[in-house]
């Protein structure tokens, strides 16, 4: 969307709509949560790729998640939300997964060389690669903590096993998943290795520790196999889902307790644009599920402006916007019957009134239209419902709304406000001598009168007739419909200024 820029402004300031994008982007107050998923599986099973795909544009090239097998860090990756991207080496105390000290920001993934000569323990150590998703923020908090504050969300990519002589790696299971609070247990497998005994063998040590563990609801685990083509995908997804409900029931003896599980498969190097954006949906849809918080369809604010509090949606606003308008168009349309300011009124009928008395009386006539609206100064009480029509300041459209909506609610209001004082001027200039009083009053209102009804009737007033129809739109519907259209409006009407200079410059 373009955005317009106002003239005023500084090089390189940030415009209302940049501002209203980076507090969509900041989440206020957000603190480590306890609640995470360990993605787990066997070396060059696809970890990493699975990694890199789900996260999709949010990850800078610099710090795209890196295969054990290229840098062979050792350290796990946690992968959380933060408001710009940034990948950092943190300190987590002894036996625990909350409560993480950062030690240093890194530019890139480091090597084994430089985990080594920084002294990282993989027990105690981790990468954290933050990131502006909002699938990474937990908005009612993690389940456990019985604050209903923002959490973050751990995605923690752990070393694969078979990797030679990491020692993490090749830990016990229990070392792989043991989180305090688990959402899910994410098992990648390269389709090829569904059958081998070693992911048989491992399969089942991790389903021992996942029935053990602590999950937000039931036990919970997402398999995501690699490497498996279109032809090949519905029988390999049957048969690995066969093989750990059998391992499930039979060798765990798990029968009563119900297993959660979740089936997906890809082959990403062979998989289209559109494909991986479906495959990436889905992902998150089956992780988060237990949570409630599968991602709705379309932007991902659009989950965050639905749930705003009441006071901050703007769409009683925009209401009110419209309904000020009408009430400060039917004020002008009274002011003048027929083509008339004072119909019926003419001096004849104003002999014998001279001074004060006569004023007073051309303004009890003048005001009867006004009484209609509950005031004997309806501008007064229009320019002060201006206040009650903005937002919050530390609303995420704040700024935007305090730049580009009330500005022009403001130039209608000055413009009305302009006529009326004009017209209590031009009340107070008639004397005895007036020949003509419509005459009069004409010579002096018609250009304020017109610039009134061209503020009211002008682009932005346009464009609050068509919100008159957005009523029933969804939140988030309505912010779009909102800066898609003021934006179209300010470009309007800045091609509309740039021809009146063009002309002018020609005489015309």
């Amino acid at each position: 969307m373009t955005t317009q820029k106002n003239k005023h402004q500084k090089p390189g300031a940030v415009t209302p709509v940049q501002e209203f994008a980076n507090r969509m982007a900041a989440w206020h107050g957000i603190s480590d949560g306890s609640l995470s998923a360990r993605i787990v599986g066997e070396f060059s099973a696809g970890k990493t790729r699975l990694l890199s795909t789900v996260l999709g544009d949010s990850v800078p090239p610099a710090l795209v998640p890196v295969s054990s097998r290229d840098v062979q860090t050792r350290l796990p990756l946690e992968v959380t939300f933060g408001d710009a991207a940034a990948l950092t080496v943190v300190e987590y105390p002894p036996q625990r997964d909350l409560g993480a000290t950062t030690l240093r920001a890194l530019p890139a993934f480091p090597a084994r060389e430089e985990v080594m000569a920084m002294g990282l323990d993989p027990q105690r150590h981790r990468l954290r690669l933050a990131l502006p998703l909002p699938q990474l923020v937990l908005p009612n908090g993690d389940f456990f903590d019985e604050r209903k504050t923002p959490k973050r969300l751990f995605l923690i990519d752990m070393p694969g096993w078979n990797a030679v002589d990491d020692e993490i790696a090749e830990d016990a299971a229990g070392m792989q998943l043991a989180g305090d609070f688990n959402l899910a247990l994410v098992y990648v497998v390269n389709a090829s290795r569904i059958d081998s005994h070693s992911n048989l063998q491992r399969l089942a040590g991790f389903l021992e520790v996942l029935a053990d563990a602590q999950f937000v609801d039931l036990h919970r685990m997402l398999l995501v196999i690699t490497h498996c083509g279109d032809a090949e995908r519905a029988r390999m997804e049957q048969r690995a889902a066969r093989q750990i409900v059998e391992l499930w029931t039979n060798t765990m003896g798990r029968a009563r307790e119900r297993l959660d599980l979740a089936v997906l498969s890809a082959d990403f190097d062979a998989m289209a644009p559109a494909e991986l954006e479906t495959f990436r949906a889905c992902f998150w849809r089956d992780l988060l599920a237990p949570l409630g918080l599968a991602p709705v369809a379309g932007h991902p604010w659009s989950e965050r402006i639905r749930s705003w509090q009441s006071d901050w949606q703007p769409a009683p606003k925009v209401a009110a916007s419209v309904a000020w308008l009408e009430r400060l168009r039917a004020l002008l349309t009274m002011s003048r019957d027929d083509g008339r300011f004072l119909p019926g009124m003419s001096m004849p009928r104003l002999k014998g009134l001279e001074g004060d008395q006569l004023t007073q009386r051309l303004r009890q006539q003048w005001q009867q239209a006004w009484r209609r609206q509950g005031s004997e100064q309806p501008c007064v009480a229009l320019a002060g419902e201006l206040v009650d029509l903005g937002l919050d300041p530390a609303h995420p459209l704040g700024p935007w709304w305090a730049a580009l909506w009330l500005p022009q609610l403001a130039v209608m209001m000055a413009a009305a406000q302009h006529f009326f004082d004009c017209a209590d001027d031009a009340l107070q200039a008639v004397t005895p001598h007036t020949h003509d009083l419509e005459a009069h009053l004409a010579q002096q209102l018609d250009a304020p009168y017109a610039a009134a009804l061209a503020a009211v009737d002008g682009s932005f007033a346009r464009l609050l007739d068509s919100l008159a129809a957005t009523q029933d739109l969804a939140p988030d519907q309505l912010v779009a419909t909102l800066l898609s259209l003021v934006s179209v409006q300010q470009s309007f009407e800045e091609r509309c200024a740039r021809q009146v200079r063009l002309l002018a410059e020609h005489g015309v």
